[in-house]
């Protein structure tokens, strides 16, 4: 044979030639058929999208009903009144409690009016001014707000302490009467998270008449405005208490050093509206504090005069 001449290959088995043709052996991918290489590649990931599980095969996740929340005196409690011998007394304590966040602090009060209040001639009053030191970090702050059944307030914070300061009224010394109910009691609840429409304030009596006709006030941490409610049962007395001549007046200063004046009101600029011709005004509006007050100064009538209530409205 030429060495020219390619060399005559062996003639494959049939068997092996029949055994090419199943359809075991002309798979191009392993866990594909022939045909579906060819398929349309858009197809194929619409059907795996497909087998991916919907929301509706989701783990419910149940929350816990008790935890370190359960019966926790440091987030929730009800105290009865127990003062100290300056009238004081610590109603909740949260040591510090995970990462700084907003917090709302809930406060109410109950006590038997009817026992306080034993005859319709019985005139005493007492209020009560929680006394907030909360705390993020290293440092800590202190704010006051009126101690009202509802009153809340938000704070930043991890850590909270809130004392009952109690205040008793000139008429309930006169009255006989020189501590608050014996049944009152006071609640204080925290909880992660912002209460919207808290509007807290703090509150102080004040009466021109006896303070010979000017009275002053250092302004309370975190007071943002002001606005003077009347303690008078006659409409006459609300439109003379507007009316009478004098000034309100925002200082630099604190009430022993005031500083110079900031910003200077009326009376009469403390109503929406004032009518002498009708002897009538307005309600109370609020004025805001002026930056770089520190105290403020009430000037008006001896003579014309009833008590009121210097409400400053407070936000952190």
């Amino acid at each position: 044979m030429s060495r020219h001449l390619p060399p005559r290959r062996a003639r494959m088995p049939l068997e092996f030639l029949e055994h090419l043709g199943e359809d075991s052996s002309t798979r191009l991918e392993p866990g594909y058929n022939q045909d579906e290489f060819f398929d349309d590649q858009f197809e194929r990931r619409s059907h795996e999208i497909q087998r991916t599980p919907g929301a509706d095969n989701a783990v419910a996740v149940i929350p816990s009903k008790q935890g370190p929340w359960t019966g926790n005196n440091q987030l929730g409690i009800q105290r009865r009144f127990a003062p100290d011998d300056n009238n004081r007394q610590t109603i909740l304590k949260l040591d510090e409690w995970g990462f700084p966040e907003s917090w709302t602090l809930v406060l109410g009060l109950d006590f038997d009016v009817l026992q306080w209040h034993p005859s319709p001639g019985f005139s005493a009053s007492f209020d009560i001014t929680a006394v907030i030191d909360f705390g993020i970090g290293g440092v800590m702050q202190t704010v006051e707000i009126d101690w009202v059944n509802g009153a809340a307030i938000v704070l930043p914070m991890n850590a909270v302490n809130v004392v009952a300061q109690y205040n008793l009224d000139v008429a309930t010394e006169a009255a006989g009467a020189s501590e608050p109910p014996q049944d009152l009691k006071l609640r204080a609840c925290v909880a992660r998270g912002v209460l919207s429409q808290t509007q807290p304030t703090r509150s102080f009596r004040i009466d021109l008449a006896a303070a010979t006709g000017n009275a002053s006030l250092d302004l309370p941490p975190f007071a943002r405005e002001l606005r003077l409610l009347p303690i008078t049962a006659t409409a006459i007395g609300v439109f003379n208490f507007f009316n009478q001549a004098g000034i309100v007046q925002f200082n630099s200063g604190t009430v022993a050093t005031p500083g110079i004046a900031l910003a200077t009101y009326t009376w009469q600029q403390l109503v929406e509206y004032f009518s002498i011709a009708e002897s009538t005004c307005g309600r109370p509006v609020e004025i805001q504090v002026p930056t770089g007050a520190r105290s403020v100064l009430f000037d008006g009538d001896v003579g014309n005069q009833t008590p009121f209530l210097a409400q400053f409205l407070i936000g952190v």
